[in-house]
């Protein structure tokens, strides 16, 4: 953790005691002084109005090109817990309520003037020394538990403590800590004259042959933007792309081995946990001391699906403790506090940090060799570290072994040499998810709000001396009460007089802009009526406690009769502008208006909330339940773009079967989380002057041109490619039909009783054609299995209970689902799919982005286990989906940096252009329906790229070692065309067409080479047969 503008007030609080101002006002002298101070060293001619906007984490368009970068970079890291321009705006004021005599700047209206304050005169010049220099980290005083009794408390969920207690036993060794920083090693690699990647040297380890073979098969390495250049320096982000099999995984390996040789500390970035163990796995075997970067949290789960995925290889309990199965070591969660205090609670709540010894607080001395910390005790003399995304963000090392608590991201950036980024396209969309989550906010006991409040109350009631006085403690419980007003008031007593619209608001998202749209028709008597009320209902929802409806809509809430509140909505509409009496075709008009007028308050008073705790944490201490919340968005706000709408919340109504009251969920967008993967090797330079690893990207799906998904913007340096033959690949559309029917059967976009019953007749009718793949792959002597591709978990089971209901396939299918049942030896979960390769089932039935990426399931002899697959459902986004439309919104943000730098604004209006932009087409794409037939050909590009690409990396599982592949398109879907369309526009041919738009590309081309040929020859044959038909 990095040191705030709050470290150095108590250095700056003794110069101004003898003003005998309060406390409060020199707190404000300092906040506001040190930052304006700031913003005059980046630009001197600068608004300091618009300050606000350096914090936004945009260099540009924000800031002109001449202004000092790393300044707004250090100011981000002080400030960032103080971002908004509504906070700015109210310490301005506070500011100038303060005696004139004692503050260093006078605001004339449009700029700040520097004047001689009375005392500590020249603060200025102590101001500015404090931002010239690097941004610390803070280092924790550390005390460590030693010898002797200890305990410590829990609070059960009525918020009552339980004491647990024990002693610590003699000797206890001294803990190894991270050192601040590495310095950045120089490494090169030397191609040969044909670009080929020498293998040379490979180090003697029990994996030998196999990793001979691998070696064996010839990689170059070509650069795309000079190809004469013979080497590849490992310096800044690299971007390599290589074909699906291409050797992309052998390359990173290999060069791992030569690297860690070299003196390299290197990092591994996998997609999933049991990834993230084979690698290690892998590694270890050929000698490299490779350790797992694993978070504390779902451990159970990580131990559970290791179990399951090799419960079939074990025969006694005692086999675990087999060299083979060492991996199950990093996902133990083993506790020896625990253990000590005989807390036998099942909970993920260690004491780490909460130990008592001698009525003061200390920390656990056995991180190096819990089950939990003792992986990160061995990373700091690791050669490899690999992890997730997910443990990359959200993980920090323990305070324990890292006096500086820093996240892996940020510890990966000061202590590794080169991190190596596999499936670098589905990374930075695992990025971009990662800042759009959904929290559980109100409407139970054990909820976010609720919970706040509670341990808010407990932490104040009684203490009016210490808090009465405290504007900030008062604020935080004002909004809290006014908050828990409107939730019980407003919101729940709308849903419990009408069940109805309760149940029509399940799980739909609710936006503010697209409902004031969707509100303003219902009351409006023409189109520029309803854009005035849609206006206003905007600007409520803006700054709702200073408009003119707010005090009609503080009556609607304390109204004691349905009469009473009838004519407080009456008096909003009147103000607003609209009719009394709705109009449209809007269900529930009424009562959507009543929850949009809560919804706005509570929206307003959630941002509020959120820009206060990190005040009110300095005051209370840390509110646990907020702190899961607040820790991603704090830990990352000090160099991150912030969400290009500005910070923006969706709301979610959920009720669980048999309850009559639901609960809402909100679903928070809080940043651009794709760009800190695309700055990853400088993002701190500016901040503390370190230089940063080499990162490398790889993927064979990352040059997408048109994709907002999977595209990265940093555009492919380098191709690697491998000497084996180019996979053939057998492509056909495979419609069922019916009895009778002249269309095919259909499944996507149909509604969800007959989906259902269309996705269990076309498995029925393609029984048949899977026999018979089986019959043609044992033929060729290759026993290869067949693959049934579905959109979802619940497609997975359907299709399961068709295959059951057939005897003839009894033991001879498995289907993947989220939590299989032991009993049933059909069902798998994710992490057992490599076990397949042992069953004897033919066919595995999958949801597609399951098993799109990552999971090799091989064959005796290396090669793909699968021969055919089915693609039984056309893939599809799902309607709405948030973080889908966040991935689109995305990719816009190059093209409005580029028009807020070609119409010169800076500042707030390029943060305006950017919201407002933003804001407009997320808008649009929210409401806009995305049915095919009604999208336009650019948005019909876009899904299809989105589909595609998991797609191709799906038929990627088939081509391991160059093994040839059957592919069937069965749901009619595929190749439907939209209404008053003869041909052309299916998803079929939008593959095609995004494949022709760019196979001049040579580097496109040696991706998706196979794809396009095969793609070519079934489209012709299909047009041959419509034809001949």
């Amino acid at each position: 953790m990095r040191v705030s503008y709050w470290t150095y007030f108590e250095q700056f609080l003794p110069r101004l005691l003898p003003s005998g101002l309060p406390r409060q006002n020199i707190e404000t002298i300092y906040t506001v002084e040190l930052f304006v101070t700031g913003c005059l060293m980046v630009d001197s001619s600068m608004d300091i109005r618009e300050g606000y906007t350096i914090l936004s984490g945009y260099d540009s368009p924000i800031l002109p090109k001449p202004a000092r970068k790393e300044i707004a970079h250090r100011l981000r890291v002080l400030y960032s817990a103080l971002r908004s321009r509504m906070t700015w705006d109210n310490l301005f004021e506070r500011y100038e309520e303060v005696s004139v005599e004692y503050r260093l700047y006078e605001n004339d209206g449009s700029h700040w003037r520097l004047r001689t304050p009375a005392l500590f005169a020249d603060r200025r010049k102590w101001y500015e020394q404090l931002l010239e220099q690097a941004v610390a980290h803070l280092s924790k005083d550390i005390h460590f538990a030693t010898s002797g009794k200890f305990h410590y408390y829990k609070y059960n969920q009525e918020q009552e403590s339980i004491r647990y207690g024990g002693e610590i036993p003699p000797p206890l060794v001294n803990t190894s800590t991270f050192p601040r920083y590495r310095p950045k090693g120089r490494f090169t690699l030397h191609l040969g004259d044909e670009h080929t990647y020498q293998t040379e040297g490979m180090r003697e380890a029990s994996a030998a042959l196999e990793w001979k073979e691998r070696a064996g098969i010839g990689l170059k390495l070509k650069s795309l933007t000079n190809p004469s250049i013979r080497q590849f320096e490992y310096k800044g982000l690299q971007h390599i792309v290589g074909g699906l099999g291409s050797g992309k995984s052998t390359f990173m390996v290999l060069e791992t081995d030569r690297l860690v040789r070299a003196g390299a500390r290197v990092g591994f970035i996998e997609s999933s946990v049991p990834q993230v163990l084979n690698r290690v796995k892998e590694l270890r075997l050929l000698g490299i001391n490779a350790v797992p970067v694993i978070g504390r949290t779902g451990r159970r789960k990580h131990q559970k699906d290791y179990i399951s995925a090799r419960r079939h290889q074990i025969r006694d309990v005692t086999d675990w403790g087999q060299d083979s199965y060492l991996e199950l070591r990093h996902v133990s969660d083993f506790c020896i506090i625990h253990a000590l205090a005989n807390d036998h609670e099942n909970t993920t709540d260690y004491p780490c940090r909460q130990l008592i010894q001698q009525e003061k607080k200390c920390v656990c001395p056995y991180a190096a060799s819990c089950g939990i910390y003792r992986d990160f005790a061995a990373l700091i003399h690791a050669e490899v570290w690999v992890t997730t995304s997910a443990s990359i963000l959200k993980t920090k090392l323990p305070v324990m072994l890292d006096p500086y608590e820093r996240t892996v991201y940020e510890a990966m950036y000061d202590l590794l040499d080169i991190i190596f980024v596999d499936e670098a396209d589905a990374v930075q969309k695992q990025f971009d998810d990662s800042f759009v989550s959904e929290i559980a906010l109100f409407g139970n006991s054990q909820h976010l709000f609720e919970k706040t409040l509670l341990e808010s109350f407990r932490k104040t009631i009684g203490y009016y001396g210490k808090y009465a006085h405290d504007e900030v403690v008062q604020d935080w419980m004002d909004v809290l009460n006014r908050l828990e007003s409107t939730i019980r008031r407003g919101v729940y007593r709308t849903l419990n007089l009408s069940p109805e619209f309760a149940q029509f608001l399940y799980r739909k998202l609710l936006r503010l802009s697209t409902e004031a749209y969707r509100i303003s028709g219902a009351f409006a008597k023409d189109e520029q009526n309803r854009e005035r009320i849609e206006q206003e209902l905007r600007n409520y929802a803006d700054h709702p406690l200073d408009h003119p409806i707010y005090a009609d809509v503080t009556k609607m809430l304390q109204a004691r009769t349905k009469k009473e509140r009838e004519q407080a909505l009456t008096t909003i509409l009147h103000k607003l502008g609209g009719e009394t009496n709705p109009v449209g075709r809007l269900k529930f008009p009424v009562h959507s208006l009543e929850l949009y007028l809560c919804l706005a308050l509570i929206d307003h008073d959630i941002q509020v909330f959120m820009d206060l705790y990190p005040l009110v944490q300095a005051k209370l201490g840390k509110l646990s339940e907020f702190e899961g919340l607040y820790t991603i968005q704090r830990e990352f706000s000090a160099i991150m773009k912030d969400a290009m709408t500005g910070r923006m919340t969706g709301y979610l109504y959920e009720v669980k079967p048999g309850n009559d009251t639901g609960t809402f969920k909100a679903v928070q967008y809080s940043g651009v989380g794709r760009l800190l993967l695309e700055d990853w090797q400088s993002i701190y330079a500016g901040i503390d002057g370190y230089e940063g690893p080499a990162v490398v990207l790889l993927s064979g799906t990352s040059l997408a041109p048109g994709s907002a998904h999977y595209h990265i913007a940093s555009l492919p340096g380098w191709l690697l490619e491998s000497n084996l033959g180019v996979p053939v690949i057998h492509q056909e559309y495979y419609p069922i039909y019916e009895h009778g029917k002249e269309t095919p059967i259909q499944i996507s976009g149909e509604i969800e009783d007959r989906r259902e019953r269309n996705l269990r007749a076309l498995t029925a009718k393609l029984m048949s054609k899977i026999e018979q793949e089986l019959l043609e792959w044992r033929y060729s002597g290759a026993n290869r299995k067949v693959l049934l591709i579905v959109n979802s978990y619940e497609d997975v089971a359907d299709v399961g209970a068709v295959f059951a209901s057939h005897s003839s396939w009894k033991n001879r299918y498995r289907q993947l689902t989220r939590d299989p049942d032991p009993f049933h030896e059909a069902e798998f979960s994710r992490a057992e799919l490599e076990r397949f390769a042992n069953e004897n089932a033919d066919v595995l039935i999958a949801p597609l982005l399951a098993i799109s990426r990552g999971y090799n399931i091989l064959d005796d002899t290396k090669g793909s286990l699968f021969g055919s697959v089915f693609f039984m459902i056309r893939p599809y986004p799902i309607p709405q989906d948030m973080t889908y439309l966040i991935q689109l919104l995305h990719a816009k943000l190059p093209d409005f940096i580029e028009r807020a730098d070609f119409e010169g604004k800076l500042y707030r209006q390029a943060l305006d252009l950017i919201r407002s932009e933003s804001n407009s087409l997320l808008h649009r794409m929210y409401r806009k329906p995305d049915y095919w037939s009604v999208l336009n050909p650019a948005e019909r590009k876009t899904i299809a790229w989105y589909t595609f690409i998991p797609v191709w990396q799906t038929i990627g599982r088939l081509l391991r070692k160059g093994t040839p592949a059957r592919v069937f398109y069965c749901d009619g879907k595929f190749l439907a065309q939209p209404m008053r369309t003869d041909v052309g526009e299916s998803m079929l041919d939008y593959w095609l067409k995004i494949m022709v738009d760019h196979e001049s590309n040579p580097a496109f081309r040696s991706l998706y080479g196979p794809f396009i040929d095969s793609m070519k020859v079934m489209m012709e044959r299909n047009e041959a047969h419509e034809s001949d038909w």
